[in-house]
């Protein structure tokens, strides 16, 4: 049975080019500071420029998710559309969870349900996350 989602699917795009080795893109969490790094990515997608060794907490790893797998607009899609639902983050979060930012709504239940991530393009940068 095919997956079924809220937004329509942003196919990936393999990177053209991969950095030389030695060079590495090292993203920052800090929650809604992850906003304003998610058009540099679509900069770098359009490029076709890949880092060869990438690492990210929290924002950062999201953010890099699209990236890796070549969503160009993907992250935009994500601010755009889910950041203002309270699931996302909220001081009820806070209260039930303890953090304002709901993990699982925002790394389960935004890929799973509403904005395909497209594995097969992730997966072919295996050295990235082994």
């Amino acid at each position: 049975m095919k997956q079924t989602y809220t937004e329509t699917p942003i196919p990936g795009k393999q990177a053209e080019k991969i950095l030389p080795k030695g060079n590495a893109l090292v993203l920052e969490g800090g929650g809604t500071r992850g906003f304003f790094s998610a058009g540099v990515f679509d900069a770098f997608m359009e490029a076709g420029v890949m880092f060869p060794y990438i690492i990210g907490v929290s924002a950062g790893a999201a953010n890099a998710v699209s990236y890796i797998s070549g969503q160009i607009g993907r992250n935009r899609q994500i601010v755009e559309r889910y950041v203002g639902n309270p699931k996302y983050i909220s001081k009820r979060n806070f209260l039930f969870h303890r953090s304002v930012f709901g993990m699982n709504y925002i790394f389960k239940e935004i890929p799973l349900k509403h904005i395909f991530v497209d594995w097969e393009i992730f997966n072919k940068h295996d050295n990235f996350y082994r």
